[in-house]
């Protein structure tokens, strides 16, 4: 597990349930999409609990962080600190799962990407030029709308 970044949450969450999906070989930069390695639902709403205990807490020591994440007593412990009230942590991880959403979208910047390949004159960026971006960005939009259908189902 690593330390969570300083992005918004939203990209974090986007980019770390999408990077198991693409798997990419880094010499010609192509990818493939590895649709079964996205996280089910019940994985999902455990990262959450673990993430949002990591921001609020501000876990910035990579040792306190690898032990809240295997110690489910000390995970339970610090989500009861930080909500009192069920409730109200039921509603943060709600939140938190329509994050996701937009994460996955914000998080697939392979766009920008396309367009910085398709100009680059920049030999290391050669490599680049072998990946399809807008076959990518079309492949997360699929895992989006997936991913946003799992959510309403869920909220009936």
């Amino acid at each position: 597990m690593t330390i969570i970044s300083h992005n918004f949450a939203d990209f974090d969450l986007g980019k770390i349930l999408l990077e198991p999906v693409f798997y990419r070989d880094r010499p010609t930069c192509t990818y493939e999409l590895r649709e079964d390695n996205f996280p089910s639902d019940e994985d999902i709403i455990d990262f959450l609990r673990y993430y949002l205990v990591s921001r609020k807490k501000g876990i910035i020591d990579q040792a306190h962080a690898d032990s809240v994440a295997r110690d489910l007593a000390l995970l339970e412990e610090l989500e009861v600190k930080l909500f009192p009230k069920k409730e109200d942590h039921d509603v943060a991880i709600m939140k938190l799962r329509k994050q996701v959403l937009t994460g996955v979208v914000v998080s697939s910047y392979t766009l920008a990407m396309a367009l910085v390949a398709i100009t680059s004159r920049d030999p290391i960026k050669e490599y680049m030029k072998n990946m399809d971006y807008f076959q990518w960005a079309r492949d997360a939009h699929q895992l989006y709308k997936k991913f946003k259908l799992m959510l309403e189902k869920s909220a009936e």
